[in-house]
């Protein structure tokens, strides 16, 4: 049967298994009967099982409504990637004045130039519901902006959380061999993963890669094969891999190092890999973050001590991995990671969105205890206000710096306010006490005679 109302998802490429975003949006939409998917490029070969109808569009071809004919648009979800992203999801929204929600996943805008500061600001200001994929993002596009956005990180199915905290035996922690799994985005970022492991001589099992020889800089290498990475390839079930995962001391997350070599800094800076809230959530792994600590994926880990963060450097690495395999240290972070895996349930997410989405604003606190709730606009208006052609990384840090000492500023003088308020309360105390004291004393038998004793010293004296 035809569709006749219709919820429009609009995303950069194809909703597959094949990355973090399709898979995130095949877990909240397991219902997609009354979905139409948009994409703006192929870059899987057109590979997607998603919506009830799918197809590619990019802005010029003039003929988007012709998808559209005899079906009312609903509410439209924008994961914007490129301008033809936001296009489209502003001429369906001008079209079928369709409540508007958009999801920032990627940085296309701060660091990237994949979307126009005109048109990001078009997209954020119509749109009714704005959500961030990490803190950082949301900060700095809310910064920038001055529009609000609500954090939602990556979210996991129930059915593949983990239990009870299970702790490794001795000699699975003691081989110190670590997991990767997921992609690696650039050939910088699997030279510096390879190059640490070579030379610390550690190990790490990768599940998600079939084969290296996409990576210019492993084919260099006589040396590959069990060395430093070991491929599992893809496993047949998201349950499989979960299994698997739970037998590792360690998960690698690769970052960026967020300085002149760094080939995607959009990523280090904002990004919030799918993998994380995973590995949390699934099998409570502790997490080595490579990489600069500034990063939003080490921001994460260790805001919640769920990982630690460790330059690209064999040595540190080597003292990284002895520390994370401690016993003690593996049970603080694995109860860490369980206690904030319900916050991870995508269960129930596509109901939440779409209500919220209605209401303009998140229709509960859901998220909150994963938010820290920057005072942001304490912040000079000032602070935030750039030229996109003068701005890079050096401004973005400062800024940030800037941020993060507003932020230790603001909880100092939050604590020494409750600590002023509790002086006072005991000084308070204390005068109430000490009243009822002198009250007691000036009505005891013993002050009475001590009055009329010095009263009666006055009369001899004056005799």
């Amino acid at each position: 049967m035809a569709l006749q109302i219709a919820d429009v998802i609009i995303t950069g490429s194809e909703v597959n298994n094949r990355h973090g975003t399709g898979i995130f949006l095949k877990r909240i939409f397991q219902d997609d009967s009354q979905i139409i998917s948009i994409r703006s490029s192929n870059g899987y070969k057109g590979e997607q099982d998603f919506g009830k109808l799918n197809f590619c569009y990019k802005s010029n071809q003039n003929n988007l409504l012709s998808y559209f004919e005899g079906v009312q648009v609903r509410r439209i979800l924008c994961i914007p990637y490129n301008s033809d992203d936001v296009l489209t999801a502003l001429e369906l929204k001008r079209v079928f004045a369709a409540p508007l929600c958009t999801y920032v996943m990627d940085d296309q805008n701060i660091l990237a130039t994949g979307i126009s500061d005109t048109l990001m600001h078009d997209l954020l200001i119509k749109s009714e519901l704005r959500l961030a994929i990490s803190q950082e993002m949301r900060d700095m596009y809310h910064a920038k902006y001055q529009v609000p956005l609500t954090f939602v990180p990556p979210l996991v199915e129930s059915k593949l959380f983990g239990g009870s905290i299970e702790m490794l035996n001795t000699s699975q922690a003691q081989n110190k061999v670590g997991i990767l799994i997921g992609n690696i985005w650039s050939q910088k970022a699997f030279q510096l993963l390879y190059s640490t492991l070579e030379t610390s001589k550690q190990q790490i099992h990768w599940y998600g890669q079939a084969s290296l020889e996409a990576f210019s800089y492993a084919s260099q290498s006589n040396n590959l094969d069990e060395s430093a990475i070991k491929l599992f390839g893809f496993l047949p079930t998201e349950q499989d891999l979960v299994q698997n995962m739970r037998q590792y001391p360690y998960a690698v997350i690769p970052s960026g190092t967020i300085d002149q070599q760094d080939d995607r800094p959009e990523i280090s800076q904002f990004s919030l890999p799918s993998r994380i809230p995973f590995i949390i959530a699934t099998s409570h792994t502790p997490i080595i973050v490579l990489g600069n600590q500034r990063g939003a994926a080490a921001r994460f880990v260790t805001r919640f001590n769920v990982g630690v963060v460790c330059e690209y450097e064999d040595s540190k690495f080597i003292e990284t991995v002895h520390y994370i395999c401690q016993p003690h240290i593996q049970r603080i972070m694995r109860q860490n990671a369980a206690n904030i895996t319900s916050c991870f349930s995508v269960d129930g997410f596509s109901e939440w969105l779409w209500q919220s989405l209605e209401l303009h604003r998140p229709c509960d606190t859901t998220f909150e205890n994963l938010s820290d709730h920057p005072d942001i606009e304490a912040l000079m208006p000032t602070l935030f206000f750039y030229a996109k052609q003068a701005f890079d990384s050096k401004n973005y840090q400062d800024l940030l710096d800037q941020i993060s000492n507003l932020r230790l500023e603001r909880d100092k003088m939050h604590w020494e306010l409750v600590n002023a308020q509790a002086t006072v309360k005991h000084v308070e105390i204390f005068r109430d006490i000490a009243e009822r004291e002198i009250l007691a004393m000036k009505t005891s038998k013993f002050w009475q005679l001590r009055e009329a004793w010095f009263k009666l010293k006055g009369r001899i004296k004056r005799g």
